[in-house]
Order: C-alpha cells, then structure tokens, then sequence
C-alpha cells in the first residue's frame, strides 16, 4: 500500500522532462573530463568513491539538469558494476526524484549488474522490493511495458532471495500489471467515449476507476465516479468528492473504501484499502 501511495506522489510531482540526447552528451563528456583521474582507477572502492562523490554533486547541481542527470546515471552505474546497491540505488532515487519519463532501458542493465552483483538474501530482498516500487511508478505512468518487465526483475529477484514476502509481492504485481494491460483497450474505447459524450456514466466509471485505482489521481478519477453507473463507487465517490471535513464524514468515506475494497479483487481492492 505504501509502495502505491509512494509511486502515486512521485508521478504527481513537477518533475523535469529528460534532457535532450544532445545536451546528455556534451554534459557526460563534461563530467568525465572533469573526474578523469578518479574514472582511471578501476579498483571497487575508488569507484565507490567516485559513484559517492557524484550523488554528492548531482544533489547539489539544481540549475543544469542535463549535468544532474549525467550526475546520477554515471554514479547508479559506478555504484552498481562496484557491487553498491544501496548507493546505486541513492542515485536512482536522484533520477526518479527529478525526472519524469524514466523509461525501462536506463533501468533494466543497471538493475540486471545489481542483481549478478547482490549475493545475500536480504539485498535480493530489498533489491526486489525497489523494483516492485519502479513497476508502480511506470503503471502510475502508463508504462505498461516497463512496468512488465521490472515486476518480472522483481519476482527473479525475489526468489533470489528465498524470501516467501517478497516472492508474493512481486507475483502479486506482475498480476496486476498484466491486469492493467488486458484493461488497457476498455480504458482507451471509454476515453473516446467521453470525449465525444462527457456525460456517459459507463465509460465515466472505466476511466475513473483507471484514474483512481492504476494511476492514483483520485482527484480526478472521484469526479468521474461520482457521475457513473457503479452505484455503490458512485456514492462512497461523492462522499469523498463533497471534501469533507468533520471527522464523522471522513470516517464513513474511509469506511466506504474499506467495504468496497474487502469486496473487490486485483488491483481494485489493493488501491481501495490503501485508500
């Protein structure tokens, strides 16, 4: 739940759009220029040095997101090739806090060097949990495709780790994400539907429930609810879209969510209760 509500907030956020190739280019060549006698020695712990040293300075460089990107992506490498995950992992953390549209291919070799490089059962553990955290993030992005395949990392991950929890996890997202996928052509035929007749309540409930319960933009998504043909969503959406304030009419919208989700399945009843 909190996994969900965390990917919901990053997407939600203003975040940069990736720099252009071109200026990617000019600013990788700047920082190895400038780190190009600590870039010569190869030995695990200069490495981890220098994958420390540029988290410090993609922190601090807010005003050129060309180089803050550059930044990150080289320490994420450095840190995960070095055998660092929780450093590598720092830097990712940069990348998705600042950036927007992080796409499966930077991801995907970094994390499969973290996963040749994490030998214990709680680093395959931990390392899971992060990707199944990413695969929330590109659902709440409409990455469907990325979300795939780094919900698959995670369940490898996973049993890596021998670790019954995290095994259930990730299965239980690759589920979802699959979900998502077979729903994808419903939601695309019912956002046609509403641009053509904004007042449809079939189709405003198939792109709300997407709104609220894949990308976790309730504020939008309760508004199309609360006008659709589901009457028991319709109502505890309403509830919710009126914005109360009392504690008795918060408790019985968070009542409401609770009813639906315990009754619901899939990735319906997961966003319901986080609710």
């Amino acid at each position: 739940l909190l996994a969900f509500a965390l990917a919901a907030a990053v997407a939600a956020d203003d975040r940069a759009p990736v720099p252009a190739a071109a200026d990617l280019e000019k600013a990788t060549k700047l920082v190895r220029e400038l780190f190009k006698a600590e870039y010569a020695k190869t030995t695990p712990k200069a490495r981890a040095a220098l994958a420390a040293k540029l988290v410090e300075q993609g922190a601090e460089t807010k005003d050129d997101a060309a180089a803050q990107y550059v930044l990150f992506k080289e320490a994420a490498e450095l840190a995960a090739a070095g055998g660092d995950p929780d450093l590598a992992l720092q830097a990712v953390d940069g990348l998705r806090e600042r950036f927007a549209g992080l796409k499966i291919d930077l991801y995907e070799p970094l994390f499969k060097t973290l996963m040749a490089k994490t030998t214990t059962t709680d680093g395959n553990a931990a390392l899971s949990n992060y990707l199944v955290r990413l695969s929330d993030e590109a659902v709440a992005g409409d990455d469907l495709d990325g979300a795939q395949k780094l919900a698959k990392l995670a369940e490898t991950t996973a049993a890596r780790a021998k670790s019954v929890k995290a095994a259930a996890l990730a299965a239980g997202r690759s589920k979802e994400v699959e979900a998502f996928r077979k729903d994808a052509p419903a939601v695309a035929a019912a956002k046609d539907v509403l641009d053509k007749n904004p007042g449809d309540a079939a189709a405003a409930t198939v792109v709300g429930g997407h709104l609220c319960f894949q990308k976790g933009e309730w504020e939008k998504g309760l508004v199309l609810l609360a006008g659709g043909a589901d009457p028991k969503l319709k109502a505890v959406a309403a509830k919710e879209a009126a914005d109360p304030t009392d504690a008795a009419d918060l408790f019985a919208v968070a009542e409401g969510w609770y009813d639906l989700g315990t009754a619901a399945a899939g990735p319906a009843r997961r966003a319901m209760l986080g609710r």
